[in-house]
């Protein structure tokens, strides 16, 4: 059975990263102002479990560096964060701890610290595997860094999250989908997908300002995310994450400025990738039927889904209607974990 992981993020603003990527403002991306003060630490976990209703199982709670590259510091920085966390560990308030990193800033001597300072998820900031995408965005490493990377973490049993971006300059659609299937061979724990967008005061700004760059449309990251989405998940690669989180800096239109970033984003992959359902259902109904243009068709859909088979708005009933050229009904059934057709 598939367990949710609760991590509480000790916030690091572009801690360790030694390039400017293109695309990157992380203090727009995620809501912070500062680097989260040593001191503050045990005031934080204390605040955000006290946040939670029923306290996680222990197993399940992580402590987090996101927001950089933390194997990017010098050994001693890295050994002086992990020392402050490591009492959480000690007493029971957390199982395990977790970081994000570059895929060029993995070695042996840095995954030993890692794993004996309590680490088990490590997550790497792919954003692709095609070279002229990484190149054009200024990420500085190459696919085989990645690889040599997951190979390093996997022979040490750490859990690996593998972050990709789509849309970034140079990529397309073809591209993003062999990016999905080298994701899928190098098995994963974990992905997490976010559509490029064009955050004010970035390198990618720029390019946009003077037309060197166009980022996908809404419709084409939705697009692209579905077919990534139910890739992986035909591969039991989970994606925890679709879309970067609506904080109070990304939703202010000061901060975004172009791209396909939607506070629903991963609902409308969701949607999508229901749409796809039904089509595929009705049209092998049709195939092995002949079917009455006077007839009525439902579907029926497990109830915890709903909101995703009918869209937003009711946005898939209206595709559905304008693919077929007739009406449907799409109702819940408690009973079922797939839908079918009446």
């Amino acid at each position: 059975m598939k367990t949710k992981a609760f991590f509480l993020n000790l916030m690091a603003v572009q801690l360790g990263c030694p390039y400017q990527c293109i695309y990157c403002d992380q203090k727009a991306a995620t809501g912070a102002d500062l680097y989260q003060k040593e001191s503050l630490f045990p005031e934080t976990v204390r605040k955000w479990l006290s946040y939670k209703k029923k306290t996680p199982p222990l197993s399940q709670i992580q402590i987090a560096f996101y927001g950089g590259s933390f194997t990017s510091l010098s050994l001693e920085e890295q050994s002086r964060l992990l020392a402050q966390v490591r009492p959480f560990l000690l007493d029971n308030t957390a199982g395990s701890l977790r970081i994000s990193a570059r895929p060029d800033s993995i070695n042996e001597e840095i995954l030993t610290l890692l794993w004996n300072s309590g680490v088990r998820t490590v997550e790497l900031g792919v954003q692709s595997l095609d070279g002229d995408v990484l190149r054009l965005s200024g990420r500085g490493y190459k696919p085989e860094a990645v690889y040599s990377s997951v190979e390093l973490l996997q022979a040490r049993n750490f859990k690996i999250g593998l972050q990709l971006m789509p849309g970034l300059p140079g990529d397309t659609r073809e591209k993003f989908f062999q990016t999905v299937e080298g994701t899928v061979r190098l098995r994963p724990g974990f992905t997490r997908i976010y559509p490029a967008i064009v955050l004010k005061g970035t390198p990618l700004e720029r390019l946009y300002q003077k037309d060197d760059y166009s980022p996908l449309t809404l419709e084409e990251a939705v697009d692209w995310c579905a077919e990534g989405v139910s890739r992986f998940r035909a591969a039991s690669i989970d994606v925890i994450r679709l879309g970067l989180q609506p904080t109070e800096s990304i939703r202010s239109e000061a901060n975004v400025v172009a791209g396909p970033f939607h506070p629903a984003f991963g609902q409308l992959v969701e949607s999508r990738i229901a749409l796809g359902r039904m089509i595929a259902l009705f049209s092998g109904l049709k195939i092995e039927h002949e079917i009455s243009a006077q007839k009525n068709f439902v579907f029926l859909v497990p109830a915890r889904e709903l909101s995703n088979y009918r869209g937003q708005h009711n946005g898939n009933l209206v595709k559905l209607r304008d693919y077929f050229g007739r009406e449907f009904e799409i109702l819940a059934d408690q009973s079922i974990t797939a839908p079918g057709i009446l």
